[in-house]
């Protein structure tokens, strides 16, 4: 009986910890370089690239369900990391030499300046004005508060 007892309370704790393990993380140095190089396109957005790489390598930490299931990697992204690291998308690199009297042209309506931040490439028109809608429906703070919930209410414009 004392085995068996003994036993058991050698093997509880292992099966306990081997229940709540994560799957590994195979992600190389090479599979983040091209990560940061396809979504910072420009250079002007290190910060949120970086900041949506590592909320998609915690979500999906075998690199090739990228491949596998694309669109709903792409669905995390848009409606989860987006919302997540959106305060680091006007950080800007001022060893660039950025403009800074020309970030803001007071010439351009409210609606114009939101479409030349949302709408990059030109390929968002209509989930930009999905979102700018929302918008100005619900202002300003609640915009920014539940950018996620709004991401999710527009997403099937980008299709």
């Amino acid at each position: 009986m004392k085995e068996t007892t003994a036993i058991l309370f050698t093997l509880i704790p292992l099966i306990m910890c081997s229940c709540g393990e994560k799957e590994p993380n195979n992600w190389t140095h090479a599979d983040r370089q091209e990560f940061l190089s396809e979504c910072n396109v420009d250079g002007k957005m290190h910060s949120y690239c970086k900041c949506v790489l590592n909320d998609v390598e915690k979500a999906f930490p075998d690199v090739h369900e990228i491949d596998r299931n694309y669109a709903k990697v792409e669905k995390h992204i848009l409606t989860v990391s987006v919302g997540k690291c959106l305060d680091t998308v006007y950080d800007l690199n001022i060893d660039k030499d950025v403009d800074l009297n020309n970030i803001y042209d007071e010439t351009k309506s409210e609606y114009d300046l939101f479409m030349d931040e949302c709408n990059i490439g030109g390929t968002m028109h209509d989930y930009c004005n999905c979102t700018y809608g929302k918008y100005l429906k619900y202002g300003l703070d609640y915009y920014m508060k539940n950018i996620d919930q709004v991401t999710q209410e527009c997403i099937d414009y980008l299709y």
